[in-house]
């Protein structure tokens, strides 16, 4: 699969050549990939939208099934603890709106099209899951699956540099703070 970010430059060009290069799987977010399924041009390979709300997967899917005839394959939510994620204003971090408030919002949006496209939509979470427990809470919740990244940047199979590893490692819970950003 290859994680294509619609706020890049040449999004819709990275999706082709990776559909060219034989990829299963693409999955989209940093923006709503409302045109996703006529960039890729084909039902061979999955398409899935990452999401922050119910709102966005209700818009991305009706979008998809109204002019393309499509659905998604699956859903990932990214809550307001995904790294990097770009989803949320300040004051949705501050007020701290949760995976577990998010996951039921896309569950309900999503079985629409389950029963219009006649097949499961499997939604999965990312975004401030760390444990096994986690893991259990979520998929009790009703979610498929969830998706674990910061977790494994400190690991030797990562190339990130030894430098950003040691931040990640010594860190402490005292350490995080949110960074106002001029970028609205």
């Amino acid at each position: 699969a290859v994680n294509a970010m619609v706020a890049t430059r040449q999004f819709a060009d990275a999706v082709q050549t990776a559909v060219a290069a034989g990829v299963d799987a693409v999955v989209s977010g940093a923006g709503l990939p409302l045109e996703l399924p006529g960039i890729v041009g084909t039902t061979d390979v999955a398409i899935a939208p990452i999401v922050s709300s119910g709102r966005a997967a209700k818009l991305i899917l009706r979008r998809w099934a109204k002019e393309f005839g499509r659905t998604a394959d699956f859903v990932v939510i990214e809550g307001c603890k995904a790294g990097g994620h770009l989803g949320f204003a300040e004051d949705d971090l501050l007020a701290g709106q949760t995976l577990d408030d998010i996951l039921p919002e896309v569950l309900a949006e999503v079985k629409p099209f389950e029963a219009q496209f006649g097949h499961s939509i499997p939604v999965f979470v990312a975004g401030g899951v760390y444990t096994g427990a986690d893991m259990a809470h979520f998929t009790a919740m009703g979610a498929a699956g969830v998706q674990l990244a910061t977790r494994f940047i400190t690991t030797y199979e990562c190339d990130a540099s030894q430098g950003y590893k040691d931040v990640l490692l010594n860190a402490r819970p005292e350490d995080v703070r949110i960074i106002h950003s001029p970028v609205g």
